[in-house]
Order: structure tokens, then C-alpha cells, then sequence
């Protein structure tokens, strides 16, 4: 899946961004450095399994590269909220193709966006989210 260009001109103009010439030959098309946190999902088996908050590096019409505390493995499916200037965050689920340790406990992924996530659906996912979250902290407290 592709962004819109007027997708990816919200997007990075949301984002702090820095032009970048650099990048691996395997890459498709061009990325554009952009550092920020950005919040994504662990998505499967029609839910979301954990929600975290990532580092963004780059970001291209087809797909992201985050650093995170937690890895994920190739094939693994995400959901990232990424945010837009004057309009609600584009929800977009996202195919791992590598992930690498870096440091301890720091991880760089590459992932490839799939297709948007209608905004309706996103929120109904967060919504069972937020709700299992909270059931888990009462039962803690119990």
C-alpha cells in the first residue's frame, strides 16, 4: 500500500523532518528523516496483543522505520498511529520485513504499510484496548 501524497504532506508536516539522501539500495522509494514518537499496536489475530510508544526514524509512501524497546519479528503485524496537521491520526496496519537489535534493549524495524485502517475501526480496537487494560489493572488491585 501507498500513502496518498497529500497523506504523507500531512503526515510530515506534522512530523519534525530533515531530508535524507542516504538509504539501503533494497529500499523502493525515498525516505525522509523524521524523528518523533509515534504510538503502534502489536495487531493479531483481529486484536491488539500490546500498544507501546516508538521512536520514528524515516517514513516513505510505503512504509516506516521506528526504533523500539520491545522486538517484534519479521512477518509481525502492526498498527501505527501516525499524526496529521488539522486532522485526526491516519491508522495504517503495517508488515514487519526486519527487525534488529541494536543496543540493549533497543531495536530498529523496518515495517511496510499494508492499508489504512478505517478510523471507525481503529477506535473500536483501541476501545476493547483500553477496556482489557483496565480490567487487568482492577483485578491487580484486587
Amino acid at each position: 500500500m501507498n500513502l496518498t501524497a497529500q497523506s504523507f504532506a500531512e503526515i510530515v508536516a506534522c512530523m519534525k523532518t530533515g531530508f535524507s539522501g542516504a538509504g539501503m539500495e533494497k529500499r523502493r522509494a525515498s525516505r525522509i528523516d523524521v524523528q518523533t514518537k509515534v504510538h503502534i499496536s502489536v495487531f493479531a489475530d483481529g486484536k491488539i496483543v500490546r500498544s507501546l510508544s516508538a521512536l520514528s526514524r524515516d517514513l516513505s509512501f510505503t512504509g516506516v522505520g521506528l526504533m523500539t524497546a520491545i522486538p517484534l519479528e519479521r512477518g509481525d503485524t502492526f498498527i501505527i498511529q501516525l499524526p496529521r496537521q488539522g486532522k485526526p491520526p491516519l491508522y495504517l496496519v503495517t508488515k514487519v520485513m526486519f527487525s534488529r537489535a541494536i543496543a540493549d534493549s533497543l531495536f530498529t524495524i523496518g515495517g511496510e504499510f499494508e492499508r489504512e485502517l478505517p478510523h471507525s475501526e481503529a477506535e473500536s480496537l483501541f476501545k476493547v484496548d483500553q477496556d482489557q487494560q483496565k480490567r487487568i489493572r482492577e483485578a491487580m488491585l484486587v
